[in-house]
């Protein structure tokens, strides 16, 4: 699990729509205001004049008025007759210093449903919507623009702040037409995530704009994830969790694990609520699913070990090292003797190596 990492493409949707949006700017007066009634919890005019513009005359308390009424405008205040209280966006403005503009136009919007974001927008960008001199005159050479809904989990976007994934620029969707121009989205992103490392990053490229930026990841436990893994391959129900091994029986090895006690099964993960991600290949550390198959496997192990003549040292060696996966399993291994005399578990011939190193006597 520490050297994990679940990849996905980014599926992007990319659109033409007007609307009004929200950009984060610095207006130093108004986060002046806002840090003001942060300390004092409420305020009016005389109280901001006196306070931050630093006289108490009809014309600072102007001033102040319509200083108070833009915090308004921005939604930074609430008014409560002739009070001020600070909102929600406002503590966000004490917080950050970046107050959200509302801006009147035509956008061109990429987003992505992708769980893993913690939000759908990855970028804004104003589109200069063409005229109706330019659609004319490029008629011959361009097909007629194709208007579609606004898809509606963005359009539920309204009203809510966010920081756009590619800038960090906070931002808010006042509101946004219901038809939208869709166009190529010529992105190519990746979520990876570093499943040990609790890392989660957004790579690739966005546009013209190259990206690699740091995510939140998501709380899942290493233990539920490797779970999650192993159901994606129908194989849970065979894990040992206390050995940390998966349960197999002898006859569906092949050779290659039976000797390394490992089995490489490539899987497409499936994490839920999170959606599927890139295939990959686990490396399992396996183990006999029966007392039985125990035994056959030590057997195989130790016949399959024996490269040299079978001096007693060296049977003795064997032996402990064909049977060493299975301490906890009660198995019982043929001695040289046995072996030499055509033990069952031997095979179809008798070992030759064997054979003579116990007529020798070696």
């Amino acid at each position: 699990m520490k050297e994990l990492t679940l990849k996905r493409d980014l599926e992007v949707w990319c659109g033409n729509v007007s609307g009004e949006l929200a950009f984060g700017q610095k207006r130093d007066e108004v986060y002046a205001v806002a840090c003001r009634m942060r300390e004092v919890g409420e305020t009016d005019a005389n109280e901001i004049a006196n306070h931050l513009l630093f006289a108490d005359n009809p014309t600072q308390k102007r001033i102040a008025k319509r200083l108070l009424h833009i915090c308004e405008e921005y939604g930074v205040i609430q008014s409560n007759r002739g009070r001020y209280a600070l909102t929600e966006d406002g503590e966000r403005v004490a917080d950050s210093q970046q107050v959200l503009v509302p801006e009147k136009g035509a956008w061109t919007v990429w987003a992505s449903q992708d769980p893993l974001l913690q939000h759908p927008v990855l970028d804004v960008k104003p589109f200069q919507d063409p005229s109706a001199y330019d659609e004319v005159r490029g008629k011959d050479k361009d097909s007629e623009r194709s208007m579609r809904d606004t898809p509606d989990w963005l359009r539920e976007l309204r009203n809510s702040p966010f920081e756009i994934t590619a800038s960090a620029k906070p931002a808010r969707i006042d509101s946004i037409g219901i038809k939208a121009e869709p166009v190529e989205s010529c992105a190519t992103l990746r979520v990876d995530w570093a499943v040990g490392e609790g890392e989660l990053r957004l790579v690739g490229k966005l546009g013209k704009r190259e990206m690699d930026v740091a995510l939140i990841a998501p709380e899942n436990s290493p233990k539920e994830l490797w779970r999650n893994l192993l159901e994606s391959a129908g194989l849970w129900q065979d894990w040992d969790v206390h050995r940390q091994e998966l349960r197999v029986f002898f006859e569906d090895t092949s050779e290659a694990e039976r000797r390394s006690m490992v089995k490489r099964e490539r899987i497409t993960p499936l994490i839920p609520g999170l959606g599927s991600f890139d295939p990959l290949t686990l490396e399992l550390r396996i183990n006999a699913a029966t007392p039985d198959d125990a035994q056959r496997w030590t057997e195989w192990r130790l016949v399959n070990g024996i490269d040299d003549y079978a001096t007693s040292e060296r049977y003795v060696e064997w032996a402990r090292k064909a049977a060493q996966p299975f301490e906890h399993c009660d198995v019982r291994l043929p001695t040289r003797k046995e072996l030499a005399d055509d033990y069952p578990g031997a095979g179809d011939a008798p070992n030759w190596l064997v054979v003579a190193a116990e007529d020798w006597r070696l």
